[in-house]
């Protein structure tokens, strides 16, 4: 019940909402739906599932949220329920990967190393039961390059590209703030062809 409405508010929904205020209504409904799950769940991996739909519902209302106080506490309530969801079911790719990108997140708005290393953590756990999903590879480069370890941001985001079939995360590259610091990288010139970025 709760939680199948709860993830088809998340995932068929809220991608195609009109605006971001929508996307956040959205999600944020989503968020209650599976508070509401969470106290109906009777077996560990059901709870665990609840909670980590819980903390990305979150993540994502967080993501379209304007006001930055909001955004704080919505991906601090996310850090809490993949927490949660960690301690029914441990090792959990999906789990840590959506985890780590809510890590990401709130290391953009703190500013904090220990968010970026936490962030790093949750997704290289990740990438060890899903080594070849390009957007774990993708947040883990954009931790690497915020944290300003350049060499491990050029490595994970060449590994990023190398199984991106769709070409998405080549041209999200391209854009991202996260790797202004490595845009004259030799390495990544070769990457993104003699135009370059």
């Amino acid at each position: 019940g709760y939680n199948r409405m709860g993830t088809i508010m998340t995932t068929r929904l809220a991608p195609y909402a009109a605006d971001d205020t929508t996307r956040r209504q959205l999600c944020l409904e989503a968020a209650r739906l599976f508070e509401q799950a969470a106290q109906h769940t009777r077996f560990r991996s059901d709870s665990a599932a609840v909670y980590a739909n819980w903390g990305a519902a979150l993540t994502e209302a967080a993501k379209v949220a304007q006001n930055l106080q909001e955004k704080r506490s919505l991906l601090e309530a996310a850090n809490q329920r993949f927490e949660q969801s960690a301690r029914y079911v441990a090792a959990v790719p999906s789990t840590h990967a959506m985890w780590g990108t809510a890590l990401v997140e709130l290391a953009r708005l703190s500013g904090l190393r220990k968010d970026l290393r936490m962030a790093a953590e949750r997704l290289r756990t990740a990438l060890q039961g899903d080594p070849n999903n390009p957007a774990i590879l993708y947040n883990l480069a954009c931790a690497y390059a915020l944290a300003g370890d350049d060499l491990l941001a050029v490595r994970t985001l060449q590994a990023c590209l190398r199984v991106d079939a769709s070409g998405q995360f080549r041209q999200r590259a391209r854009e991202d703030e996260d790797f202004k610091t490595l845009r004259d990288h030799p390495e990544l010139r070769d990457v993104f062809g003699p135009v370059g970025w």
